[in-house]
C-alpha cells in the first residue's frame, strides 16, 4: 500500500471481483490503449499486442460470465463451471453460449445474430488466447500472425466499440431476465413475457367457450410451438396471476384495501399539499407543512387500520422500486412484520405522505396488480 491512497486498487476479497468486473477492466484497458495509440503517444507496433489481447480477453470473460448467468435464469445441467474453466477457446465458448442462450429465452436471439460475426472474427485470429501473448505457438514451431501482417487501429476501434455496445446492452438484458425469472412465472416453453402477451390477446374468461377463443388458442399454439397441454398450463397461470388475470376480465382483490380507505388517504394527502405553498419542490411555509403532516398522519391512523396503511405503503414501494407485480405479497408480508416495531411503522406513515410522487406510484401499482376497479374509483383511471 503506497502513501498516496488514491492510487490503491481494491483486489482479492477487497470489493467485488468476478468475471464481469474483470471483463470491464479489460474493456477499459482496450479503449485506453486505442486512444493513446491514436494520439501517437505510444508506438503502435509495440502496443498492438497487449491491446488486442485485452480486447480478446474481455470477450472470453464476457462469454464465461454470461454462460454461467444463463443458469440463474433457467436450470441447465449442461452448463458447469468445470467446462468453462478448462477452456480458453472462443469458438467453443461461443458455441456453448449460442446453443444455450437461445433455448433459455428468445430475447437473447438478437444479440446472438448481431454479435456472432464480431466474436468469430476474434476467434479466427486468436482462438486460444496465445496469438497476442507470444510470438510463437506453444510448440515454438509456428510464428503467429503470418497471414495477418497489418492490423489497423481505427478499424479495430470501430469494430470493438460496436461489439462493446452490444455486450453492454446484453448484460443489462441478462440482469433483467434474472430478476424476471426469479418471480417463477414461466413454463418450460414460455417466459413471463410470453404468458403476459398471451393474456392480452385472450378474450375475457366468460367468453372462453366461444369460437373466437378457439381460434386464438390455435394461433397461440402455433406461434409459440406449444401443445394444448402447455397452452392450458399458461391459462392456469393467467387465471391465478394478480396482474395477468385483469386482462381477461378478472380481479383478485388486495388484502386490507378498499376504496373508502384509499380515498381517505388520498384526500388527506391532497389536503396536506394544499395547506402549504410549494415552489421548486420546497414549502414556503415549512413549519405549517410539518404541523399539517403530523396532523394528517394521526388522522389517517385514527380512520384506517395499520394493515391498510402498510398496504398503501407497499403499493408505493412496488412502483417506486420497479418491482414485478409478483413481489407485492412478498413485500407486504415483510412490511407488516416491520410495522410491528413502531419506529418502522411511523417511517412508513411519513413516507406515504412525504413522497411527492406517492399518488402516482400507488396508482401505477394498482394497475400493475390488476386493481382496475380501485384505480377507477380512486383515480378516475
Amino acid at each position: 500500500m503506497g502513501k498516496n491512497f488514491t492510487l490503491n486498487a481494491a483486489v482479492g476479497n477487497n470489493g467485488i471481483q468476478d468475471h464481469q468486473t474483470y471483463g470491464e477492466g479489460f474493456d477499459l484497458a482496450t479503449k485506453l490503449l486505442i486512444r493513446e495509440s491514436k494520439k501517437g503517444i505510444v508506438p503502435i507496433d509495440a502496443v498492438i499486442y497487449p491491446l488486442v489481447f485485452c480486447a480478446r480477453h474481455r470477450i472470453e470473460l464476457f462469454l464465461k460470465d454470461q454462460i454461467m448467468k444463463l443458469t440463474c435464469i433457467r436450470e441447465n445441467k449442461n452448463i458447469t463451471e468445470e467446462k468453462l474453466v478448462n477452456t480458453h477457446n472462443l469458438n467453443n465458448l461461443w458455441d456453448i453460449y449460442r446453443d444455450n442462450a437461445g433455448k433459455t429465452d428468445w430475447r437473447f436471439q438478437k444479440f446472438i445474430n448481431d454479435a456472432e460475426e464480431y466474436i468469430l472474427d476474434f476467434a479466427e485470429i486468436d482462438a486460444t488466447s496465445e496469438t497476442f501473448r507470444y510470438p510463437y505457438d506453444k510448440y515454438k514451431t509456428e510464428k503467429h500472425l503470418i497471414n495477418t501482417p497489418i492490423i489497423n487501429i481505427a478499424v479495430l476501434e470501430e469494430r470493438y466499440n460496436e461489439l462493446s455496445q452490444m455486450i453492454e446492452e446484453l448484460e443489462y438484458l441478462t440482469e433483467y431476465l434474472i430478476e424476471e425469472y426469479r418471480e417463477n412465472t414461466f413454463t418450460s416453453k414460455l417466459s413471463r413475457k410470453d404468458i403476459y402477451d398471451i393474456a392480452i390477446n385472450l378474450p375475457e374468461k366468460k367468453n372462453w367457450r366461444s369460437d373466437d377463443f378457439l381460434k386464438i388458442k390455435n394461433e397461440t399454439m402455433k406461434k409459440y410451438d406449444i401443445s394444448g397441454r402447455k397452452f392450458s398450463e399458461a391459462l392456469n397461470i393467467i387465471v391465478s396471476h394478480q396482474e395477468f388475470c385483469a386482462e381477461i376480465g378478472l380481479e383478485i382483490p388486495l388484502s386490507y384495501l378498499d376504496s373508502s380507505s384509499l380515498l381517505t388517504y388520498i384526500n388527506l394527502y391532497n389536503d396536506l399539499y394544499k395547506s402549504a405553498t410549494f415552489e421548486n419542490g420546497q414549502s414556503k411555509h415549512i413549519s405549517l407543512y410539518f404541523e399539517r403532516l403530523s396532523s394528517c398522519i394521526k388522522e389517517l391512523q385514527s380512520k384506517i387500520c395499520k394493515e391498510t396503511i402498510v398496504c398503501i405503503y407497499t403499493l408505493k414501494e412496488l412502483s417506486k422500486l420497479n418491482y414485478f407485480s409478483e413481489a407485492y405479497d412478498r413485500l407486504l408480508d415483510k412490511h407488516l412484520e416491520d410495522a410491528k416495531i413502531d419506529y418502522f411503522y411511523q417511517t412508513m406513515c411519513n413516507s406515504i405522505f412525504g413522497n411527492r410522487n406517492a399518488l402516482n406510484f400507488i396508482k401505477n401499482s394498482l394497475i400493475q396488480t390488476g386493481q382496475k376497479t380501485l384505480a377507477i374509483k380512486c383515480f378516475n383511471t
